[in-house]
Parts: structure tokens; sequence; C-alpha cells
């Protein structure tokens, strides 16, 4: 595998730049990061719903309780419950 600044989709060609970072890049150690991010992060509680069309799962935006599918377009309604998520940096 070649360094690249690009991600390139294998079907259409399309390239899409990525940004280079000024940030050191460090290795976590997965299971004592999630231990800390579980009691110390700030969570994202969020409602996410199956669709029935294409199985795909839908994050409904906030006080909404019907929407459309992104992916297929059909109807969406909340049926599940919240849950509270680690949010990503």
């Amino acid at each position: 595998m070649r360094n690249s600044n690009v991600l390139k989709c294998g079907y259409c060609g399309f390239e899409n730049p990525i940004a280079e970072s000024q940030q050191d890049i460090v290795e976590l150690d997965f299971r004592s990061k999630l231990a800390q991010l579980a009691t110390s992060a700030e969570p994202l509680d969020g409602l996410t719903v199956k669709c029935q069309a294409g199985a795909a799962e839908v994050a409904m935006p906030e006080s909404v309780t019907a929407h459309a599918c992104p992916f297929c377009g059909s109807n969406v309604v909340a049926t599940a419950t919240s849950r509270e998520l680690i949010k990503p940096r």
C-alpha cells in the first residue's frame, strides 16, 4: 500500500483530498481508552432506528419521531429507545 493524500473511488475514479494534520498521531490502547472515555467524555445521546425497507441504521434528528430514510427514501418511524454513545474526536 502506498502513501496517498486522496481517497479515490474504485468505481467512478472521483478523488477526495485528505487534509494534512499538524497533530501528532499517537497510538492508544483500545480497552484502556474506551474505559477512560466511558467515565470522562461527554456522551452523545441520540435516537437511532433501523429502516425496515433497506435495513440501514438511521440517526433521527432531535425532537423528530418520523423521518425519510436518507438511503432509500422510505418512511422511518421511531420505535427504538435512546442510547448513550461516546462522542468521537
